[in-house]
């Protein structure tokens, strides 16, 4: 499921050109079958002009990269270690 941040302009154009102002906030939503759904129960009126920009995953390490330097590092393991990891570490029946 693809987060997005939803920022949201509203102009007040019917102010003289010299006193345009925008005003700005910024919403977080999730898309659900196509429609951005906001975080925490927040609605917009109807026709306010929205700005959508994706929000990409942040760049994670995979389990490789975090666990590179300890992977092999276990000697004289039994060789069922990962069936019966649970009789080894807690004393379970062996499967």
């Amino acid at each position: 499921m693809q987060r997005y941040s939803l920022r949201v302009w509203r102009a007040f154009d019917k102010m003289p050109v010299e006193r345009f102002r925008v005003s700005s906030m910024e919403l977080n939503g999730t898309i659900h079958n196509g429609i951005i759904v906001l975080d925490d129960g927040a609605s917009l009126p109807e026709g306010t002009r929205v700005k959508v920009e994706e929000q990409s995953p942040p760049n994670l390490p995979s389990h490789f990269d975090l666990f590179r330097e300890i992977i092999g590092g276990a000697a004289d393991l039994p060789r069922d270690m990962a069936l019966n990891h649970d009789h080894y570490t807690r004393g379970s029946p062996k499967k």
